[in-house]
């Protein structure tokens, strides 16, 4: 992966991935739909079980599930949905934190590690997607390459 240089690059991914996002926004949810918790962070969210939802497994047994693009994603983690924006992070990384509840997702090339930096633990990791456990990169990081690309 590439480093990405020069603020008017980063400021036409950012551009380009928030009219990605107002479109799926925009789309209606089908039956399919089914609403989050209601003591979660997106209280009355519906996770569209026809969106690109990934399964993360975890060494420690940790399970959870992220959707959305590489610069703005949702992890559901115990049945609470968690809005994750991105951070700056090291070249070949991607970092998404939640400032409210403290939660930490740093994913590289080949695993991922979930940190809440409230209470100063790691909640999960050495976790992988099953394309992850195939060898491939993380679905997040070949979204970023294709954006970066283009």
């Amino acid at each position: 992966m590439k480093p990405i240089q020069g603020t008017a690059t980063v400021f036409c991914l950012m551009l380009m991935a928030s009219s990605v996002m107002g479109q799926q926004n925009s789309q209606k949810t089908n039956s399919l739909a089914t609403p989050v918790s209601s003591g979660s962070a997106l209280a009355g969210t519906e996770v569209n079980l026809n969106d690109d939802l990934h399964l993360w497994t975890c060494s420690n047994g940790e399970k959870f599930h992220t959707k959305g693009i590489f610069t703005k994603i949702a992890m559901i983690l115990k049945s609470k949905s968690y809005d994750m924006q991105k951070e700056m992070s090291l070249p070949g990384s991607l970092r998404y934190k939640n400032q409210e509840h403290g939660y930490d997702l740093v994913v590289l090339g080949s695993k991922a590690m979930l940190f809440n930096v409230k209470t100063g633990s790691r909640v999960a990791d050495d976790c992988k997607t099953a394309a992850m456990k195939e060898g491939k990169e993380s679905h997040l990081i070949q979204q970023a390459d294709s954006m970066i690309k283009n």
